[in-house]
Formats: C-alpha cells, sequence, structure tokens
C-alpha cells in the first residue's frame, strides 16, 4: 500500500527492505522515500509493542519529512526539517520539544543486540561512567522516537542496519536538535551514496550532550 500511495504524496521512486533499486537509479532523482513497513520484525513476533512503521523522504540525499508509527500506542512521530516535530496520539497532537533532566545521562540500547553489541555498549558505558545495568533496551526506532520525545538522552546502536531503519528518525531528531551519528566516523549518516545502503551502527543525542567529549574507544 506503502508503496502506492506515496507517490501520491510525492512523486519519486520508493526503497525499502524488500524492494531495493540500483544505486544509479536511485541517484537519478533527487528525491528518494525511504520506507521500512516493519521496523523490528523480531518484536512484532514476540508481541512486545515494540515495532514500528518508517517513513522518510529524502531530498539531495537528506531527510526533510518523516513518520515513525508506533501501532502498539496508537502513536505517531512526524519531522519537517526546518519547522519542527510532533507526536500525534489518537487525534490529538502536541509539538516534541525535549528538556534536559537532572541526574545520570539516560541511555537507551537495541532490544535485542548481537553479543558483538551488547559488549559495544557496555565498554561506552564503562568508559564513561556510566552504569550499564541502567541501560534501556527498546526495538525498533521506537527508542529514537523516545529519544526526540525527551524519554532519553543517548541511544547507541553497535549493529550494523540500513538506512531505512534510521532515515526517519534522523529527520525528526534533527528538527528537536538531536543529532544523530554513524558510529564509526562520528559524522552525520551520508544517505544514498552506496549500493547496500548498509550502515554501520548509530550513536543519537540531546542537544545537552557533547558527544566531542565522550569516549568511545579504550585504545
Amino acid at each position: 500500500l506503502l508503496l502506492h500511495r506515496l507517490p501520491d504524496v510525492y512523486s519519486c521512486p520508493v526503497v525499502t527492505e524488500e524492494r531495493m533499486l540500483p544505486l544509479a537509479e536511485r541517484q537519478s532523482s533527487r528525491a528518494l522515500w525511504v520506507v521500512d513497513p516493519l521496523d523490528g520484525t523480531q518484536n512484532f513476533i514476540n508481541r512486545d509493542g515494540e515495532f514500528s512503521i518508517n517513513i522518510a523522504l529524502l531530498v539531495d540525499n537528506t531527510p526533510v519529512l518523516a513518520a515513525i508509527a508506533v501501532p502498539a500506542t496508537l502513536t505517531v512521530y512526524l519531522g519537517a526539517a526546518g519547522i519542527g516535530a510532533w507526536k500525534a496520539v489518537q487525534g490529538s497532537c502536541e509539538p516534541l520539544a525535549p528538556t534536559q533532566v537532572d541526574g545520570d545521562i539516560r541511555v537507551v540500547d537495541s532490544k535485542l543486540p548481537t553479543a558483538g553489541g551488547r559488549e559495544a555498549t557496555e565498554r561506552f558505558c564503562r568508559l564513561n561512567g556510566i552504569d550499564a545495568a541502567q541501560v534501556a533496551r527498546v526495538g525498533s526506532a521506537a527508542k529514537l522516537a523516545y529519544l526526540a520525545e525527551g524519554k532519553f538522552d543517548l541511544a547507541l546502536r553497535y549493529d550494523r542496519l540500513w538506512e531505512w531503519d534510521v532515515a526517519a528518525a534522523d529527520c525528526i531528531l534533527n528538527a528537536v536538535g538531536c543529532s544523530l551519528l554513524n558510529i564509526d566516523t562520528g559524522l552525520p549518516i551520508s544517505y544514498n551514496s552506496t549500493e547496500s545502503m548498509e550502515l554501520p551502527g548509530f550513536i543519537a543525542a540531546q542537544q545537552w550532550i557533547s558527544l566531542s567529549q565522550l569516549d568511545s574507544d579504550e585504545a
């Protein structure tokens, strides 16, 4: 359904995990829809409610319009670059405006990380004086929507993922002043630049967290 309806909103190619397009074809268009119709498949199977539908519109390889729907809570998070972000729940819609909370940094990680991903998160916490036992674990892009909402200060993922997993969240986070960076390079994610659209992981943070002051390597 999304594949057929999104071009009615903005006419351009649509990419999903199940419907990849060659890089040359994607780059021939200034705009591109990037969609994950079921982010958090295992969470959906487990019936834990932590799955989402992610939709992002890239223009000049930058997310400019986005929606993350969390069906289990009937909630939709919306974002528009340069305009703002909102949370819609059963007919009501409020702007997202996260505020700093006193106390320890509230960290969220993937619900089902690989062993290597879990070890990397624990190492990051150890280096930065964060109690790894207090790290929350949330599935799908819902974790990043909650970050934009102000429920967390920092989100980590050391396992690989794909652009449709984060493009919508990136737009929403940037709209509220948060940052989302490539976990390997520490730079903003470069969208629609590789054939596979694969990413190594991410780190996302509220504007009051200085990522440059955080340690990520014990060497």
